[in-house]
This record gives structure tokens, C-alpha cells and sequence, in this order.
């Protein structure tokens, strides 16, 4: 098979452009360095919605750039993201599968962007795919400082973002924090021309905050990514044995310390002593219950992001007493694209992952770092729930670990990348702009919402609400307000309240919060008897609130349990 050639009868290169364009570079920038340091104070998700933003820029910035893309790739993603699409379309929820609840951004969104820079990330430049370990090395430094700031001296960090934690760095959850540790500590390998002093600090720097994090998932995401990594570099000895040795001795002291020393959990390592604990079986439970809503839904799911509904219609009350309530992730990939795309979902998704695997078999050693890293976030995601930062990192990693490959069959070489027909190109510019906007009306509504939340300001719920109309935060927060006012005579605000809270119901039909939300805006306005008629509702809805709720819905409630 010959090469397809390009206008001026050269063959194309997934790793050479036939210019330089800094939009490439710009974009693999802020999916791989923006996403995992943004934050936003003054956001109702401050570790959410702008780095969402940022992927979504970055994934367009790519598309800027024109980059040639291996055609083994394009169907299996383009499946992936059409049977997402059409379980989201017909799941219970297509507001949430749209966006993804508002803690996650789980949905389609972030899901089909993370697909598109897959396929993208075979046409990074071999020159531009060698920046990438220093640049993972040093975001995961970053992160790792600021979570151990926050955990030796948090003081400092409450004088420039008051109110936020960061034991998550800036990712937002120790446990993220830990796969980006873990991922930076792989890509580590990569660096070939740094003096081995400043490796051996940066290597430190990573696995305190791996230690910091006290996550195991962390500790399992680093051994996978080091031993798939480790065969596959052939060369670089001593650096494999700085990056490694560090790493273990910097894990073997703080564990020392968190033994010897009265400093709180520092490591880790003693949560492997724990796995007969609750939290270790509550992940059983989840994922029996989680076995039931598939069978309920099989072919096409409940719809990305709506995995709580999932969860909560198909509980039993010792299952919610062990697990929790408020499951809205089955902290593993393939079992949450079961749920929330059904077995169709997860068909597409295996096809993609296999096709992936099956290439990256034969990338170059001199990407053995991308491989590496590629499955420690793998890992993380088959323990963990998807995020906003880590999940496009995953497919952006392996895509740049794909480009590289030889491809041959039967001795002859194989046509790998091809430019993009214009349709195509224009419809996936079209979807990716439309993604950054979406992602950007969410950040202003959050940012509108935290401001109606701090300040009691109506005006500025009901912006929020206008620019994401099935933002179920701002309905709750707007109806509270106006329910208040109503408590104290106003009418008119009662009555918005009540109607708000009705549409919210008839808009989220199984979300498990809309009704309680209902129940709470009735009991500020003293109609009890409304309060009881939402909270029968509820347990209609959801059988298994039925432990939690009142038991004689007819006598009269008692306190309606918060959502989750």
C-alpha cells in the first residue's frame, strides 16, 4: 500500500509537520500543564469547571494545529462517541450525560473530547512529544508542593484561596493527586538530558506528594506504569535506577515517619493493611448494585453521568448502610460505561481500548515513558472515578504513545496517517468550539451561582440558571432563597419557589436530590402537607428511602435527609 501523499507529493509524517505551528504545542499545554493547575476560588466547582475549560480550549488548539491522525483510530473512537451520544440522548437525564453532574463533569462533554485528542495525540511531533515528560514532571511537582504546603503549613495557602482544600494539590481529591504523582514519576524515564541532581529532586518532590496523598491507588498506578515502562526503554540504566531508587527510598521515609513519627497519615503504605475494611467492601457493593442497574438498562444504559440515579434505583438499605448514598461514580471505567452507556457502551469502548493496546505493542522504546505512564492513568481510572483533568490526560497520552508505531502487514507498509477530509474537519471544528462554549456558559454559571450562594443575591441564581438551565445546584440554592422570602409573606416568591421546584423535578426526573429539594422548599413554607406528598414521591421514586425517610409519611415528616 503506498503513502497518502500531500499536495506537494510528500508523504505525511505523524511525527513531522511540514511547518512548525504553535498551536499543537499551545494545546497539549493546557490539557497536559493548564487543566491539572487551574483553579478558581470564586467557583462553585473550583477544581471543575475551569479545568474543563482549559481541556476543551486545548482540544480545539489541537484541531488549529491540523495534525495528521492515524486512521486505525477514527472508527473506534468515532463509535465510542456516537453510542455516548446516543445513550445520553435516551438515558434518564440528557441534561447530566450532556455535562455530568456538577462535582464530576462527567458527561459526554468532557468523554468526547478526551476521544478526539486520542486520535489527535498520534500527529504530535517527535520534537514536541519529547517536551512532554519535563512538562508531566513538573505539573506533578507543582501539585505535590502545594498539597504538601497545605499539609505542613496550610495557614499560608488559606491567606491565597481561602476556604479551599488543597491535600489534592490543585487537582482538588488526594487520590487524583496520587495518579498525577504516580504518572509524573513514570514519565520521569523520559528525560534523557536532565542533570541527575534535578531529577533525583523533582523524582522526591513526586513521590512526597504520592506519600502525602495516603492513597494506595497511587502506589499501584506507579508499580504498573514503572514495570511496563522499564522493559520497553532498553537504555538509560542509571537513569531507570535514579528515577526507581528515589522514588522507593522518598515512599520508604515517609513511611518510616508516618510509623515513627506523631506527623497524621503520611503514607500510603498501611492502607494495603486495609483492605477488609469498610471502605475496601463498600466497593463490592457498589459494584453488585451497580451489576443490577445494568441489567435493568442493558443495551444503552442510564446515560453517562447519571450513575447515582443508577446506583440509588437499584440499592437495598444495606447496601446504602455499607456503601453510602451518594455513589455518583463507579470509580471504575469499565463497569461506569456499563452503567451509563450499557453494553453497547462498553462494546465500543473495549473495541477502542483494544485497538489502542494492540498499537501501542508496537511503539518505539523511545516512548516507553508514554506507555508507562499510559497505564499507570489506566489504572487509576479502573480504581477511580473519571475526572476532568486526569481522564483527557489518559487519551492524550496514549494517542502520543500510538504515533509512533510502525505499521506493517504482510511486509508492506500500511497507510497510518491521513489528512482529514474538509467535512470532517469542519464538523469536528464545529463540535469542539461548541464543546469550549458549553464549557465555558458552565464556568460563568458556577461563578454566578458561588455569588448568589455567598451573597444571597437572586439576580445572579437566576443568571446561573439562564446559562445552564438544568444546573441542579442553582435550582436548589434559587428555590431556598425565594422559599425564604416566601416564609416571611411574599407570595410571588413563594409561588416562584413551588414552580421551581416542580420544573426542576420534571427536568431531573431521577435525580435522587430534585424531590427533597421540593420536600425542604415546602416545609420552609409551612405546608406540611406538600412536604409529604414530595417525600412519598421519593420513596416511589427510590424504594430504598424509604429507611431513611419518615416511616409514617402520613403522620407527618421528620428532617428529609440532605441530598447528596
Amino acid at each position: 500500500m503506498r503513502l497518502v501523499e500531500d499536495p506537494r507529493g510528500l508523504p505525511y509524517n505523524p511525527r513531522v509537520l511540514p511547518r512548525r505551528s504553535p498551536w499543537m504545542e499551545i494545546g497539549l499545554g493546557l490539557i497536559l500543564v493548564g487543566a491539572p493547575l487551574v483553579f478558581l476560588p470564586a467557583s462553585r466547582g473550583p477544581f471543575a469547571e475551569p479545568k474543563l475549560v482549559f481541556a476543551e480550549a486545548g482540544a480545539l488548539a489541537i484541531w488549529i494545529s491540523r495534525p495528521p491522525v492515524d486512521q486505525r483510530l477514527v472508527l473506534p473512537a468515532a463509535l465510542w462517541v456516537t453510542v455516548l451520544g446516543l445513550a445520553g440522548a435516551v438515558g434518564v437525564d440528557p441534561w447530566w450525560s450532556l455535562t455530568g453532574p456538577e462535582n464530576l463533569l462527567s458527561g459526554v462533554l468532557l468523554l468526547g473530547t478526551s476521544a478526539y485528542v486520542l486520535v489527535a495525540g498520534t500527529g504530535v511531533p517527535a520534537a514536541l512529544a519529547a517536551r512532554v515528560p519535563g512538562w508531566l514532571v513538573a505539573v506533578g511537582t507543582a501539585a505535590s508542593l502545594t498539597a504538601a504546603v497545605s499539609r505542613l503549613s496550610p495557614g499560608l495557602l488559606d491567606r491565597v484561596a481561602p476556604g479551599l482544600s488543597f491535600e489534592g494539590g490543585t487537582l482538588g481529591h488526594p487520590v487524583f493527586l496520587s495518579g498525577l504523582a504516580a504518572t509524573g514519576i513514570v514519565a520521569a524515564l523520559g528525560l534523557r538530558e536532565t542533570r541527575p541532581a534535578w531529577l533525583a529532586v523533582a523524582v522526591a518532590a513526586l513521590a512526597t506528594g504520592l506519600a502525602l496523598s495516603t492513597k494506595r491507588v497511587g502506589w499501584v498506578a506507579l508499580a504498573a506504569g514503572l514495570l511496563v515502562a522499564i522493559p520497553r526503554l532498553g537504555t538509560g540504566r542509571g537513569r531507570i535506577l535514579l528515577v526507581a531508587g528515589t522514588a522507593i527510598a522518598t515512599l520508604a521515609a515517609w513511611t518510616a515517619a508516618d510509623a515513627l513519627l506523631d506527623l497524621g497519615p503520611v503514607s500510603g503504605a498501611r492502607r494495603f493493611g486495609e483492605l477488609g475494611t469498610d471502605s475496601a467492601r463498600s466497593r463490592l457493593v457498589i459494584h453488585r448494585v451497580l451489576g443490577r442497574a445494568i441489567v435493568d438498562r442493558p443495551l444503552l444504559g442510564w446515560g453517562p453521568g447519571n450513575t447515582w440515579s443508577a446506583y440509588l434505583a437499584n440499592a437495598e438499605p444495606g447496601d446504602v448502610e455499607l456503601a453510602g448514598r451518594g455513589v455518583g461514580d463507579a470509580h471504575d471505567l469499565l463497569l461506569e460505561s456499563a452503567t451509563t452507556s450499557g453494553v453497547v457502551g462498553l462494546a465500543a469502548l473495549l473495541f477502542l481500548a483494544v485497538r489502542v493496546a494492540t498499537i501501542l505493542r508496537r511503539s518505539p522504546r523511545s516512548l516507553g515513558w508514554a506507555v508507562g505512564a499510559t497505564v499507570a492513568l489506566v489504572v487509576l481510572h479502573l480504581l477511580q472515578p473519571v475526572n476532568v483533568a486526569m481522564t483527557p490526560m489518559l487519551f492524550l497520552l496514549a494517542g502520543l504513545a500510538a504515533g509512533a508505531g510502525p505499521a506493517h502487514v504482510g511486509g508492506t507498509e500500511e497507510v497510518r496517517a491521513v489528512p482529514v477530509s474538509v467535512v470532517i474537519r469542519a464538523v469536528l471544528g464545529a463540535l469542539l468550539a461548541a464543546g469550549l462554549l458549553a464549557s465555558c456558559l458552565l464556568l460563568a454559571a458556577s461563578v454566578l451561582e458561588h455569588h448568589g450562594r455567598t451573597y444571597a443575591e437572586a439576580w445572579a441564581l437566576r443568571a446561573s440558571l439562564r446559562l445552564a438551565p438544568g444546573r441542579v445546584s442553582a435550582a436548589e440554592a434559587l428555590a431556598i432563597h425565594l422559599a425564604l422570602d416566601g416564609r416571611s409573606g411574599d407570595q410571588a416568591a413563594a409561588q416562584e419557589a413551588e414552580r421551581l421546584a416542580a420544573a426542576t423535578v420534571s427536568r431531573h426526573p431521577w435525580n435522587p436530590a430534585v424531590r427533597l429539594i421540593a420536600a425542604d422548599v415546602e416545609l420552609l413554607l409551612r405546608d406540611v402537607d406538600g412536604a409529604r406528598a414530595w417525600l412519598r414521591r421519593q420513596s416511589a421514586q427510590f424504594p430504598v428511602d424509604r429507611a431513611v425517610l419518615p416511616r409514617d409519611l402520613e403522620t407527618g415528616p421528620a428532617a428529609a435527609p440532605s441530598p447528596a
